[in-house]
């Protein structure tokens, strides 16, 4: 190949390559520029200074402010009339707007609790009224002039029992006024144990019913609290945290 062929070659492909640049560029397509990296995706944060949402607020705020006392409210209020009605029945006071407060609270799980209040309620027996009538009868109950057969044996067996000095039996004043005592104290379950074997106890037999029907009140106002007590505290609401948002990684480019 001679110098005149390698020229005519060098001309045709310097043609052919501008005809092809130009078909190119009418096509839309430039072959010096790149394709520009697609933008990387951005996730807007949420605003830490916008309210939430109100389903959100209603379920992250508001519920374990309200729930929970509306929760323990029942186990709260058998508590306060529990102790209401102790108070009144002490004071001999009516019980009056505690009735209703006590059937919502106690009237299907305590019925006969409730009777047995109602009824020294109704009599208006309190521990100072029992110990004025205790002190009418006083004197009477330690006084039997039917000599029995049993109150014989007694009296000739203590005929031959030695005591000691310091160990003398308590007189009669001193038991009545250990009983009244017990009485204006509350204790008054002791007291029958000590008022029903005196001589004289047939006497108190209506002083017993009262204070029988007072005793079985005041254990009646005991099994109030101690339901109270033992009605279940509802559990503190667990809320799960809300997942962490991570904004995406940006596309790298080569």
């Amino acid at each position: 190949m001679n110098w005149r062929a390698g020229v005519a070659l060098s001309i045709l492909a310097f043609v052919g390559g501008g005809l092809a640049i130009g078909w190119l560029s009418s096509s839309g397509i430039t072959p010096w520029e790149t394709a520009a990296p697609p933008a990387p995706a951005v996730t807007e944060l949420p605003d830490e200074t916008a309210p939430p949402p109100a389903n959100t607020m209603m379920t992250t705020t508001v519920a374990p402010q309200i729930l929970q006392p509306i929760a323990d409210s029942a186990r709260t209020e058998a508590m306060l009339v529990a102790i209401g009605a102790r108070r009144a029945i002490a004071m001999g006071a009516p019980l009056g707007d505690l009735n209703p407060r006590l059937d919502a609270a106690f009237g299907k799980t305590q019925p006969q609790a409730l009777s047995r209040i109602r009824a020294v309620e109704k009599e208006g027996l309190t521990p100072v009224k029992l110990a004025t009538e205790f002190d009418t009868i006083a004197e009477s109950l330690t006084e039997d002039r039917v000599l029995t057969w049993d109150r014989m044996q007694r009296e000739v067996a203590s005929l031959f029992v030695l005591r000691k000095s310091d160990s003398a039996k308590p007189t009669h004043d001193a038991q009545l006024q250990r009983i009244r005592d017990l009485v204006l104290t509350g204790n008054i379950d002791t007291a029958i144990k000590l008022v029903a074997p005196l001589p004289g106890a047939a006497k108190a037999e209506d002083w017993l019913l009262k204070a029988r029907r007072y005793r079985d009140a005041q254990l009646a106002l005991d099994s109030l609290e101690k339901y109270a007590m033992a009605l279940p505290v509802a559990a503190q609401p667990v809320l799960a945290p809300a997942p962490l948002q991570v904004p995406p990684a940006p596309v790298e480019t080569e």
